[in-house]
């Protein structure tokens, strides 16, 4: 069975005439709270489940569940999930988050939320820093590594 898919600007329409569509965003919680479309519910990808889906679905129980992921991969996975389990409307949306976004879909964010990026500068500034700590031998090396350390969490707090 092919599986449907809608554009990020054919979503638009449809939230537009439907504001409550069941739009389940397949990727992890990180990713979620770091920018989503406004009323997607988070349902990791490998966390989805046929009881999951009846969920998002409530009353509509032979309504079209959308899925959504940052690009269209693992949503495409996620409806191929559901049609093995026997769910037959179930629709990809092709370009994801990304293309939601730039349709100008209306965008959720958590403004405290560490994107991946971001976590990984904090976490390497962090390390950097127990190494200039630990190798204390040539007070310049130290040094440097001290103010790259500081450089990469202070980046990773303002979001640069």
């Amino acid at each position: 069975m092919p599986i449907h898919s809608v554009t990020p600007a054919e979503l638009k329409t449809l939230v537009a005439q439907q504001p409550d569509l069941p739009l389940i965003d397949v990727r992890t919680s990180l990713e979620f709270v770091g920018g989503h479309v406004e009323g997607a519910e988070n349902v990791p990808l490998h966390r989805l489940s046929a009881e999951r889906i009846d969920s998002a679905l409530g009353e509509r129980k032979n309504g079209v569940v959308y899925f959504i992921c940052k690009s269209g991969g693992r949503s495409r996975m996620a409806c191929e999930e559901a049609l093995a389990w026997g769910e037959s409307k179930v629709v990809n949306v092709e370009g994801g988050t990304s293309g939601c976004a730039a349709a100008g879909l209306p965008m959720a964010r958590d403004p405290n939320a560490l994107s991946l990026p971001r976590l990984a500068r904090y976490v390497g500034g962090a390390a950097l820093i127990f190494l200039a700590l630990g190798t204390l031998q040539h007070p310049v090396g130290a040094m440097l590594f001290g103010i790259l350390g500081a450089v990469l969490i202070v980046s990773g707090r303002i979001g640069v």
